[in-house]
């Protein structure tokens, strides 16, 4: 899986929260699910953190819907 860095200026604060996510969230009526959100470094080790770093960081979507590749 390749990993891609985000940085804090591409999701604004408090845009995606586990609670938002909780039952789910449906992107752009196109089936595509969101059903889980973790923090991770770049070798995709999942972290406990609870949040990306203001400098940039990693995160793994996991759902349904997603282009292939």
């Amino acid at each position: 899986m390749a990993l891609t860095k985000i940085t804090s200026n591409v999701i604004a604060n408090n845009a995606v929260t586990q609670s938002k996510i909780d039952s789910s969230v449906e992107l752009g009526g196109g089936g595509i699910k969101i059903s889980n959100i973790q923090v991770t470094n770049s070798g995709g080790t999942v972290l406990d953190d609870t949040a990306v770093d203001t400098a940039g960081g990693y995160i793994v979507l996991t759902g349904s819907g997603f282009a292939s590749g």
